[in-house]
């Protein structure tokens, strides 16, 4: 019931706001709350069961074409898509295993939200990989696959990989690369690699248009001398937007990049913990300053 709540939730948010707002995403990230959420439980629900979290994958993506039907009920000019974070995976082995390791990161992570929102159907290699049931009712799958007018799509790092077959519920886990630069969430960076992602969902999903919703950095923020200087954060963002551009040169229909994010905030399960933003927050007294990468991104966007 609560996909069809959902698009009631839509409905009246459009009915409000439609006069002033035209871009709508229905979901973002819904990787996030099924996967950490209802299997791995490090998120809300905190729910550490495969079958729920298949379930509420599948839901999560009923409510977003429930609401997409409802946004355009309101009006058939407003445009309508979803946001999807997609991690790229690399292996350092080569035996079959590996390359196998590869395909299911891609598979558990990418593939099976984008698939049936592009495509109208779950990766069958996944499902076969999950060996459980995935609760589509009739005419599911058609409303999930509603054609949109754009993908949102966001993007932080790229993933190593190795085949393990003790790891549940797919025989793969994540090892560390070496020698390879680190956020501090201590994820990967790798620029190059946001360019062949984004020709590769051109290529595979062809969205009509994508806007890149998210895309950032966490590092360990200090003030000093009443400044915030954060080198590591504008090299990030500069090797990324140039990523970026690379791949629009290239064909794909990118109409605007969001970095991630404005102001220092709460970070889900983080907390305060990880910093992502433009603008520092001293979260004691509520004092903002703006960091370096402020000021290189307003330069940037500007030119």
């Amino acid at each position: 019931e609560c996909a069809y709540w959902f698009a009631e939730y839509a409905h009246e948010m459009a009915e409000r706001f439609g006069d002033r707002i035209k871009n709508w995403v229905t979901i973002n990230e819904p990787f996030c709350s099924a996967w950490l959420g209802h299997l791995y439980g490090v998120m809300a629900p905190g729910i550490k069961d495969l079958q729920i979290a298949i379930n509420a994958s599948h839901h999560l993506l009923l409510g977003h074409g429930l609401a997409t039907e409802a946004l355009r009920e309101v009006s058939s000019e407003l445009k309508v898509g979803i946001t999807l974070n997609f991690t790229p995976a690399i292996t350092l082995g080569h035996s079959d295993e590996d390359s196998l390791a590869v395909k299911l990161a891609d598979g558990f992570d990418n593939r099976w939200f984008a698939d049936p929102v592009f495509k109208g159907a779950y990766p069958a290699d996944i499902v076969t990989a999950f060996g459980k049931e995935v609760p589509i009712l009739p005419g599911d799958l058609e409303l999930i696959s509603t054609p949109l007018d754009f993908l949102g799509l966001n993007y932080y790092f790229r993933q190593t990989v190795a085949y393990d077959p003790s790891v549940e519920p797919l025989p793969y886990r994540q090892v560390r690369a070496p020698n390879v630069e680190r956020t501090g969430m201590d994820w990967e960076v790798n620029a190059e690699t946001f360019t062949e992602l984004l020709l590769r969902i051109n290529n595979d999903y062809s969205p009509k248009e994508f806007f890149i919703t998210e895309n950032g950095s966490a590092w360990d923020d200090q003030v000093v001398d009443g400044r915030v200087d954060d080198p590591n954060r504008v090299s990030y963002l500069e090797r990324h937007l140039d990523a970026m551009f690379k791949a629009k040169e290239q064909g794909v229909p990118i109409s605007g990049y969001f970095a991630w994010s404005l102001i220092d905030n709460f970070e889900w399960a983080y907390g305060y913990a990880k910093r992502f933003g433009l603008i520092y927050v001293d979260y004691h007294t509520q004092k903002r300053i703006p960091k370096s990468s402020a000021y290189y991104y307003r330069e940037r966007i500007k030119s």
